[in-house]
């Protein structure tokens, strides 16, 4: 009788521990912020393909200056290897291309952006390097007034 009661509390205990939710990985935690594209250089084009009404631009770079909430995401931003795509007359546009941003303490952020068809917002997403190795950056800008927002992923 004792030994059926005690391996019917070890059952339920060991039950129990495993029952436990223990995390597999430390949570993330995020740095939101917010910010302003005052001006950017203009596009140094390497190509230009026109056919019809459709006009395809290979953009060799273009330097524009970020001022940002944070110190993470203020400084230059070097976008690089662009495509812009004016479908119709441009009546759809499309951008993707890369950029190189370095921050005022001197992290780097590496990644790519993408603007979709008839939105007003260019996506970008990066990883970071140097100061900010490890981390991860979601950017979302307002093509027609300059704003953007986002945030980091610490990974801590």
């Amino acid at each position: 009788m004792k030994t059926k009661l005690f391996m019917s509390l070890a059952t339920i205990a060991i039950l129990a521990t495993l029952l436990v939710a223990t995390p597999a990985r430390a949570e993330n935690t995020r740095i939101y912020f917010t910010g302003n594209e005052p001006g950017c250089d203009e596009w140094v084009v390497s190509r230009v393909v026109e056919s019809g009404p459709n006009l395809h631009l290979r953009i060799y770079s273009q330097t524009c200056h970020d001022e940002a909430s944070i110190p993470q995401f203020t400084g230059t931003n070097y976008a690089y290897n662009g495509i812009l795509n004016f479908v119709g007359g441009g009546e759809l546009v499309t951008i993707t291309g890369k950029f190189h941003f370095v921050s005022v303490e001197g992290g780097i952020w590496d990644g790519n952006f993408t603007f979709h068809a008839n939105a007003n917002t260019l996506i970008g997403v990066g990883h970071g390097e140097g100061l900010y190795e490890g981390q991860d950056i979601h950017i979302t800008t307002n093509i027609s007034t300059g704003n953007f927002w986002g945030y980091i992923d610490t990974h801590e």
